[in-house]
């Protein structure tokens, strides 16, 4: 994907929740829509908290993580916010990954 500086970045997919939605429904929507894989949680992982800044406003953004498994193949990845979707190593999900809140959730899988 492309970050707010239109750099290309590696990143977890993630999203926000729809009116009705639980954060797992909302985590597991999400997953399908970007990475077209139908996938299972099989438990939750942490809550990340950061801000950043869009559009000269500061964003506050709260995110539910979770350990998933995924079930079947249902489409391909949202070409408009995807660029490839992988599956790797976690040694070298660390490399691929820019931000160390994603680095830190590699860590917190592998510990696991």
């Amino acid at each position: 994907m492309e970050n707010l500086r239109g750099e290309v970045v590696w990143t977890f997919p993630k999203g926000h929740l729809e009116k009705g939605e639980t954060p797992r429904q909302a985590a597991l929507r999400e997953v399908e829509e970007e990475t077209g894989w139908r996938c299972r949680i099989k438990a939750p992982l942490t809550l990340v908290r950061y801000h950043f800044t869009r559009k000269k406003r500061l964003v506050s953004k709260r995110v539910r993580w979770y350990t998933m498994e995924a079930e079947v193949k249902r489409g391909e990845p949202d070409a408009d916010e995807v660029l490839a979707c992988r599956w790797t190593s976690p040694a070298e999900a660390r490399r691929k990954l820019r931000y160390p809140g994603d680095q830190r959730l590699v860590d917190l899988v592998s510990k696991g």
